[in-house]
């Protein structure tokens, strides 16, 4: 069962939910410091206990004695519900597509990790937001060994990390139509198609990629949602949206409804920025709202915080159901 079938499943299954699951334990796992512990925050007040170190979710649906989600439980979960998707891993509690990140993120159980994808000067795909390092280079003019010493993880390092153990979504930061073909080149070495997501700016490149791969799947990440419409017709499906834009008529663009009244997924980038939040920034009253109007899935810094409302609000929905 790959990523898009579940995908489908879940619009065509509206919000139901297919799994009930809640957070109840929370275990130090990945080595590393995390910092200091977490504790007084929200946290407490939701069934969440604070441990010395790390904070790992782990869900009801693990292995048993296992202290992380079981490999390709990620899978399972998705059908039905909002999936929790780790921007740039999870990056609340440590540095954007770090490999403590990444690796904190796969432990707490998110759905799926989002990271973007550059290239070195000796064409290695990396992870890294920004194309600029610091005033005096930038990510492409450095070899992917020089990159490596400052810290940088590489796309095949993230994807080993990541398979069968969480999804991954991929914000292509180049605009040439051909580098998301080169990226596929890579996720299929390592056997990935259908625990990617790949996520672009530009039609052109939405062409191409399906052209070249008719079932991975592709998420729009136009800040236009007028090119919403064009981009389903060129092979999209899912459209993304930024939280402080929802409102009736950007969520018809994205849902596309009238394609055979068949509605998309969309995710969202939670941030309110007139609030001054950093983007995948946003409270749990927030979260639980989104999760309520059915949006398909949310990018978030906290996925403890997430998965936490996430099992609020499906307890809340099973207990109603009853």
């Amino acid at each position: 069962m790959n990523l898009r079938f579940l995908l489908k499943k879940a619009v065509n299954g509206g919000i139901a939910v297919a799994i009930a699951m809640t957070l109840s334990e929370f275990v130090p796992q990945v080595p590393g410091d995390l910092g200091g512990d977490l504790g007084g925050d929200w946290r407490s007040g939701h069934g969440i206990a604070p441990s010395p170190g790390r904070f790992v979710a782990r869900a009801h649906a693990a292995a048993p004695g296992n202290g992380r989600v079981a490999a390709s439980s990620w899978r399972q979960r998705a059908a039905g519900r909002t999936l929790i998707i780790a921007h740039r891993g999870f990056s609340a509690e440590y540095s954007d597509n770090s490999r403590e990140g990444f690796e904190g993120a796969i432990a707490a159980g998110a759905d799926l990790i989002e990271t973007d994808v550059r290239m070195s000067r000796d064409n290695i795909l990396v992870l890294a937001h920004d194309a600029d390092i610091d005033v005096f280079s930038d990510i492409q003019d450095l070899t992917a060994k020089e990159l490596a010493a400052q810290s940088f993880v590489s796309l095949a390092e993230l994807l080993k990390m990541a398979k069968d153990r969480a999804g991954v979504l991929l914000d292509i930061k180049l605009d040439d139509a051909d580098f998301p073909v080169l990226v596929l080149k890579e996720v299929k070495r390592l056997g990935m198609e259908d625990q990617v997501v790949f996520g672009l700016r530009e039609l052109a490149q939405v062409r191409r990629l399906r052209k070249s791969a008719p079932d991975v799947m592709i998420l729009g990440f136009f800040r236009d949602y007028g090119e919403y419409p064009a981009f389903f017709a060129a092979g999209g499906d899912i459209a993304r949206l930024w939280e402080e834009d929802i409102d009736a008529e950007t969520l018809a663009l994205a849902r596309d409804a009238s394609g055979g009244g068949r509605e998309r997924p969309v995710w969202v980038t939670t941030r309110l920025k007139a609030l001054g939040e950093i983007t995948g920034e946003i409270e749990p009253p927030r979260l639980r709202k989104l999760m309520e109007m059915g949006i398909d899935g949310l990018l978030v810094n906290d996925p403890v915080q997430a998965l936490g409302v996430r099992a609020e609000v499906e307890d809340r929905r099973r207990r109603k159901a009853e």
